[in-house]
Order: structure tokens, then C-alpha cells, then sequence
């Protein structure tokens, strides 16, 4: 295949490509509107898509978050699981995507649709998916992505669709006000339910819904009412008003078909009796729930709102679980002292943390960011922590008193990523827009901006300078990475390796110089693989696979003999770089990691995960030798002394709370627990 064929091909491929690969990036919680949620058929999984393009997967029993999908183009208008849980699908843009449910991995792009993919359902019993969007309502076979049914090829805006429980029937509403029960065998429209002509007031798939026994219809009418349809010969319509003022934004029917959930514009979530109309019990909530789902076991009711939220009701409308949009402690970077003294981490809480090794100290920095603070790094003196934010601000505080020095807003959006020279005088930062500039460490005037391709224009990574400070690397959510001249500003080399785009979390660099600066390293796209290039000619130098998930974090030996990365698989492999091959893996529980350092000794690794735990391991042994775990909204925290390896255990901050009293931790066999301001010392340079 010629070059312009391959080009061709990349260019008219890329978007599936893109949410094809899967990358598991990002373990956060949503951040934009959540658009649609649905159950797995056990019970114990949720799947939710957001308007950013974000397919995220919780699991029930943990009460967490399970795994994390990305890369769409689009918004995700509706996501499924099939009826024996062994797939799901979500629709955005003019696509839908069916990945296998234990892997993550797609298994079809279905791309028939002309215009966007509003809906999507399963077929109860078949391996069959309705979908829709302006332009048609089609049926077809997912393993193989064939079209078993045209139902209608029109210009009307269909806005939703329901299968009946025995899969015989489909029923659709549009937007000529038409709600239409179709034969699946036959293709034929059966039942003409209603004819509203401007009934539908706004775009919900949730509105229209079969009861279990398939003797009724369930849709929104107007703005402020619900209509139970009556499907038999002799059927009529029972409406049920909305006693509210505002409108109705979500409902969903019970599994028991006697009951269905309703949220309106102020928040407040009611359960009515479909038999009798009535209001049996009010949910009261702050938030205004946007989409509405019942567990398929009856026991939950899953609500989401436009800030990313996703909140768990049981049946009697107690608050079992609420996923913020971020985590109380979540991390986005945690780094380490070239003394290996101190460790500061930073996060969505708009202040940093600074935990003195020697000493045991834990020490906060005044709030110096309106939101996240979503890169960090440490000058090579360890005087200055530097700090880039989602308010376009860069700070600078001293170390050790953490008094804030200054800060100014350095660019026209959200930074991403900022990077101390090898010699301090300089730092680089990068945002959301692409946009690079090098600031003099002393006056903090620019010395120099410059930007990524304007065809890309995405958000800067990872930054890391070459040891002799004349070049600085910079990766992004792309299929390159590019090494710049920083005395001319010049792009030196672009590299695109692989066609996949270097992965990377909100955290320390995933693009890492190698201490001589003869290679770079980074992470693709595809979860399989570190590349490690040759700086001058960009040449693939080695290739590290075998990997399951995204690796936010990466770092050189001293030696250039082992590259250290940190997954959100919650595995730390370190590889030897000759051979290609993992010499140890170390586990940690169920939080994936965002950030990863080595002391200056290369005796000890240091990881910080999402979930707000920065663990020290002895490289050689393998060993978890100390786990800091921060207590929500307070500067307590919980060191776990380990007394052997431990491996595949969350040392959960609530499990802690469980087994104390009066906050005297109770020790078991496998470690001891202190909660003390003073901490046992850990010397971790030579």
C-alpha cells in the first residue's frame, strides 16, 4: 500500500479508530452532563455516557468506578448492555459502538445511519440492536453488523424507542408526533397508539417505555404529564399529571411494571402507582436528576445529573451511593523531591500537599487555585513548587513553608501541564489548546510561546526537557509527539508513532527524556505498548508490550537499564529495556495510578493514585513499604506500616474507620496502623 493510500485510510478511519482503541484514560469521574445511564442485566454494573464523549463503567458492589472509555468524537446519546451482559454499546455521532463487556475491546462499528445516532436498544432476546436517528430506524445483527430491517427511511426525527419484553414488538415516537408499535418479523406497523401533533416538547429517549407484561404503553404528553397507553383491543389512555410547575426531564417504569420514577426540573424525583395514578413517595434532591434508570433486579434506582454526577436510591428512596464528579481526594500529580525528602501532591482541590519523609510532617498550601490544580513539579533545588490549573493560572510557593510567591493567569485556557528546566532558570507550560510557552524563573516573563499543529489543537500532555536543556518534548492526546528548539522556537521533529496518540492522565509527564537524552518514551494509544524512540531520528528504538490498560506515568533508571510505568490497571511494571520484558509487577488494590517517581538512590518507587493514596515500594524487594491515605475534607491521614508485601489489597479508608474505635486503629496480623502526626521516619536518600 502506497503512502496516500495509507493517508487516505488513517484520515477517513481515525474516528473510529479513536474510540475503536479504547483507551482506559482518565479514572475520574464525569465532568460534563451525563446523557444516558443503563444497568447491566445482573444488577451489579452501570454504564453511563456524557456529552464529552466519556462512557464510564461502575461497578455496584465496590460502589466505584470500574473502568473508563474515551476518545469519541461526539456526544454519547444512549448506552446499553445486552440482555446476557456479554456486550455493551453506546451511539455518538453518526455511529454505534458494541465492545465486549469483559475487555473493553469493540467488536463492531456500525456506521449505516446517515445522520446522528439518537437511540439505541437491545433486543431482549436476540443479538439484535434497534437504532435511530433522523433518517431511519434500522434493526440489525451486531457480531456482524448487518441490517436485518429497515423499519422507516424518513426526515422525521424519531425520539424514542422501547422493545417489548418478549422482543416481539418495537415501539417509536417522532416528531410528527406519531407513537407507532412495530412487528419485528414483519416490519409492519400494528398499532397507531396516539397522534399529538407537537406533543413532544424536548429530546429523551427515556420517554417512551413498555410495561413487563406488554399490555401497556408508557410516554411523556405535554410538558408536565405521562401517559399509560392501553395496548389491548378495548385500551384506553390513563394520564397522570406532574404536579409540579416545571417540566418533566426523565422517568423510568419498575421492573415489577407497577411502578414508575419521575424527575423534574427542580430535582425532586416521584414514584407513582401506574394502576392508580397516584404519588406514593417523593425522593428530595439538590440536584436535578436528567436521566433515570431502574436496576434490572428492582433494587435501585440510578439517577444522573448534568454536572456528572451519578446517585444510587434504593426502593424505599434512601441514598445508597453518590459519585461526585470528582473524588473528595483525588490526585491528579504527585511528585518527589530530587533529595528525596519530601513528596507534594496536587489535585481537584485547588491547594497542594507537602509530606516531609524525614520528618512525618504533613503541611497544606493556602487555596492559590480557583478549582483543579492539574500538573505539579518541583524545581531542582527543591525550593519552588510549581503548579499549573484548570483557572488558566501558574503559581509558584516555597518549600518549606509553602508561603505563595505568585501567580498570574499565563494563558487563554485551562493549563494542562508545566515542567522545571534541569537548571531552574526556565519552566514551560502548556493548556488545553496546544499553545507552549517558556517563562524566565526569576522575572516570570515569557520568553517564548509556540503551539501544536493547528489541524490538532490538542490539549498539551506532558511536557520533558532534554538533559542539556536545548530541547523540550511535548506530547499530546495525539498521534505525535514533537520535540521543539527552545533557544528559536523551532519544531525540531514531529513523531508518529504507531498512528495511536500518546496516553496520558492529568499528572506528570507520559513523554520522558531519557537521563542522556538519546531516547524518549511514551505510551500509545491502544493500551498495548511503550514506545521508546531515538531523539534524533526518531526511529522506534524498542517497543515494550503486553500492557491491559492506559499507562498515565512513566520513568527512566539513572542507568537507562529499566523504565518504570504506573497503570490504571493499578499494576507498576518495570521493564528492562534490552530485553523488552517485565522484570517485576506490583499491585495496588483498586485504585489506578496517575503519577510515579523513583528516588535519587533508585532504591525506592513512589506512586500516587487517583483515589488519593501515595505508596512508597522498595524496587528490589517489591514490598508496599508505607501507604498514605489523606481523610476526607481534613489534613488527618492513615500510614500504613506494612509488615510484609501486600498485594491486591485496597487499605480503603472506610475499611480503616470500620475497625476503630475512637479513632485507635486496631492492628492486624498483615500490618499496623498509626494515625499520628508524626510519622515513623523513612530516610529514602542515601
Amino acid at each position: 500500500m502506497n503512502s496516500q493510500a495509507l493517508v487516505a485510510l488513517i484520515v477517513y478511519f481515525y474516528p473510529a479508530l479513536v474510540l475503536a482503541q479504547s483507551s482506559l484514560i482518565e479514572q475520574r469521574k464525569h465532568e460534563k452532563a451525563v446523557r444516558s445511564i443503563a444497568w447491566s442485566p445482573d444488577s451489579k454494573r452501570l454504564i453511563s455516557g456524557d456529552v464529552d464523549g466519556i462512557v464510564k463503567i461502575w461497578d455496584m458492589p465496590s460502589q466505584s468506578l470500574s473502568r473508563t472509555f474515551a476518545g469519541h468524537q461526539s456526544n454519547i446519546n444512549q448506552v446499553g448492555y445486552s440482555p446476557d451482559g456479554s456486550y455493551f454499546a453506546f451511539s455518538g455521532g453518526k455511529t454505534v459502538m458494541v465492545c465486549n463487556a469483559t475487555t473493553g475491546r469493540p467488536i463492531k462499528t456500525f456506521k449505516e445511519h446517515l445522520g446522528r445516532v439518537e437511540n439505541l436498544i437491545f433486543h431482549p432476546r436476540k443479538k439484535l440492536i434497534a437504532s435511530s436517528s433522523a433518517d431511519s430506524i434500522l434493526i440489525w445483527h451486531y457480531p456482524e453488523g448487518r441490517v436485518v430491517k429497515t423499519l422507516i427511511r424518513a426526515k422525521q426525527r424519531v425520539s424514542g424507542l422501547t422493545f417489548s419484553f418478549d422482543g416481539q414488538y418495537l415501539a417509536s415516537y417522532n416528531s410528527l408526533g406519531e407513537i407507532l408499535v412495530w412487528d419485528i418479523n414483519s416490519g409492519k406497523v400494528v398499532k397507531k397508539v396516539g397522534e399529538f401533533k407537537g406533543f413532544i416538547s424536548s429530546f429523551n429517549h427515556q420517554f417512551i417505555r413498555f410495561t413487563p407484561d406488554g399490555k401497556n404503553l408508557v410516554t411523556k404528553l405535554k410538558c408536565n404529564s405521562f401517559v399509560v397507553w392501553g395496548l389491548t383491543v378495548n385500551g384506553g389512555m390513563h394520564e397522570i399529571t406532574w404536579n409540579e410547575k416545571k417540566c418533566i426531564v426523565a422517568m423510568d417504569v419498575h421492573t415489577s411494571g407497577d411502578i414508575i420514577a419521575v424527575s423534574g426540573e427542580k430535582g425532586q424525583v416521584n414514584l407513582y402507582s401506574l394502576p392508580t395514578g397516584r404519588r406514593h413517595l417523593t425522593i428530595e434532591s439538590t440536584w436535578q436528576i436528567n436521566r433515570l434508570a431502574w436496576s434490572p433486579d428492582g433494587k435501585y434506582l440510578a439517577g444522573a445529573t448534568s454536572d456528572g454526577m451519578i446517585i444510587i436510591w434504593d426502593v424505599k428512596g434512601t441514598l445508597v451511593k453518590k459519585f461526585l464528579p470528582f473524588s473528595p481526594e483525588e490526585f491528579f500529580d504527585v511528585e518527589t523531591s530530587s533529595n528525596g525528602e519530601f513528596v507534594v501532591s496536587g489535585g481537584k482541590q485547588g491547594y497542594f500537599r507537602l509530606w516531609q519523609l524525614t520528618t512525618g510532617s504533613l503541611t497544606r498550601s493556602p487555596p492559590i487555585h480557583k478549582g483543579a490544580i492539574n500538573d505539579i513539579a518541583i524545581s531542582p533545588d527543591n525550593q519552588l513548587i510549581l503548579t499549573g490549573g484548570k483557572d488558566k493560572k501558574i503559581t509558584i510557593s516555597t518549600v518549606p513553608g509553602l508561603n505563595h510567591l505568585t501567580g498570574f493567569e499565563g494563558h487563554d485556557h485551562s493549563i494542562t501541564a508545566v515542567e522545571w528546566s534541569h537548571d531552574g532558570k526556565r519552566y514551560a507550560s502548556g493548556d488545553e489548546k496546544g499553545i507552549v510557552k517558556i517563562w524566565d524563573a526569576d522575572s516570570h516573563e515569557l520568553i517564548r510561546s509556540f503551539g501544536a499543529e493547528s489541524r490538532w489543537n490538542w490539549p498539551v500532555i506532558s511536557f520533558s526537557w532534554s538533559p542539556d536543556g536545548r530541547y523540550l518534548a511535548t506530547g499530546y492526546y495525539t498521534s505525535h509527539y514533537q520535540v521543539w528548539d527552545i533557544q528559536s522556537g523551532v519544531l525540531v521533529r514531529t513523531i508518529r508513532g504507531y498512528t495511536e496518540r500518546v496516553a496520558k492522565c492529568p499528572g506528570n509527564g507520559f513523554i520522558q527524556f531519557s537521563p542522556t537524552g538519546d531516547y524518549i518514551a511514551g505510551a500509545t494509544l491502544n493500551c498495548e505498548a511503550i514506545v521508546i524512540w531515538d531523539s534524533f531520528n526518531g526511529r522506534v528504538h524498542k517497543v515494550l508490550g503486553g500492557l491491559s490498560a492506559t499507562t498515565p506515568a512513566l520513568i527512566f533508571s539513572n542507568d537507562e537499564k529499566y523504565l518504570v510505568s504506573a497503570g490504571d490497571d493499578h499494576i507498576i511494571r518495570i521493564w528492562r529495556i534490552d530485553s523488552g520484558l517485565v522484570t517485576k509487577k506490583l499491585s495496588a488494590g483498586s485504585g489506578g495510578f496517575c503519577s510515579v517517581n523513583l528516588s535519587p538512590n533508585g532504591k525506592w518507587i513512589i506512586s500516587g493514585e487517583y483515589e488519593g493514596r501515595i505508596r512508597i515500594w522498595d524496587l528490589n524487594t517489591g514490598v508496599n513499604v508505607f501507604t498514605l491515605s489523606l481523610l476526607k475534607d481534613r489534613d488527618d491521614y492513615i500510614l500504613y506500616k506494612h509488615q510484609k508485601p501486600v498485594s491486591g489489597t485496597d487499605f480503603a479508608i472506610k475499611n480503616f474507620l470500620k475497625t476503630s474505635e475512637n479513632g485507635n486503629p486496631k492492628p492486624t496480623s498483615a500490618y499496623n496502623l498509626t494515625v499520628s502526626k508524626t510519622l515513623p521516619i523513612i530516610k529514602i536518600t542515601d
